[in-house]
């Protein structure tokens, strides 16, 4: 998994870096022991599974940017911000654009980029969440002011 993101990362036009090879964290592998973020968790949720993890704020919002490459697989993902109400830190130029890519009928093959750059490495996902345009929740939580 760390070579492919490194090389991904590297082929759109990012950085490269050396990868250590082998797992420090786990003797096995299963899908069963993976706790990843949820699409729903706001800030302080996802701070306080980082901070367990071992990972501050900082590495928090810089993994996060991996949502740069690739796309939010399934409309199912989206349409909790969408339907039946839109979720008010939802841009709703970008929510009428969601919705007609995500009808309130789930097509199970239908999915959505993250950032309109979705072949290159750069800063575009963070300037889509400045302007209340993260697709997932978890992701525009990053953004918003929670004071």
């Amino acid at each position: 998994m760390a070579l492919a993101a490194r090389d991904s990362v590297f082929l759109s036009g990012g950085p490269t870096w050396k990868v250590e090879l082998g797992r420090y964290d786990s003797l096995t592998s299963r899908a069963s022991d993976v706790d990843l973020p949820l699409m729903t968790e706001d800030m302080p949720v996802l701070m306080k599974r980082f901070s367990v993890q071992g990972l501050s704020i900082t590495e928090l919002v810089a993994l996060s940017g991996g949502h740069t490459l690739g796309c939010a697989t399934s409309c199912s993902f989206i349409n909790p911000r969408l339907y039946p109400t839109v979720d008010p830190t939802l841009d709703t130029g970008f929510a009428s654009e969601l919705m007609s890519t995500c009808p309130s009928s789930e097509d199970p093959n239908s999915f959505v980029f993250f950032d309109d750059t979705v072949i290159n490495f750069d800063n575009n996902y963070y300037y889509m969440l400045q302007q209340k345009k993260g697709v997932l929740f978890s992701d525009e939580t990053l953004y918003i002011d929670m004071s």
